[in-house]
């Protein structure tokens, strides 16, 4: 089977754009879960010679207590990543959690 994709400068993949506004929607649902009243900053660039860049941070909560949930909705957006060709990573530094992502443009 040949999967053959129209490549229009300007337009994201299908899967690049599944997996962006899936990394967006899991960082929305962190924060809320995490530091509900915390500010969240997104940032999306790119361009169809440099792929997609997303940052996504929010303030750390002291107080905070998460809710129910799976426990693995940052993994499997590493996973979902992987397999469009791109990267997700997350970490706590300087009480921020941040959570940063490079995908492909044509994915």
């Amino acid at each position: 089977m040949t999967l053959v994709q129209d490549i229009h400068p300007g337009v994201v993949g299908d899967l690049t754009s599944h997996t962006a506004y899936r990394i967006v929607q899991e960082a929305l649902t962190n924060s809320q879960k995490h530091a509900p009243s915390s500010p969240l900053h997104i940032t999306v660039s790119g361009a169809d010679t440099d792929g997609i860049s997303l940052t996504v941070r929010n303030h750390i909560s002291t107080t905070a207590q998460p809710g129910p949930g799976s426990r693995t909705g940052l993994a499997g957006l590493a996973e979902q990543a992987h397999n469009a060709g791109g990267w997700v990573r997350w970490t706590a530094t300087g009480g921020e959690f941040i959570v940063t992502a490079w995908l492909p443009w044509y994915s």
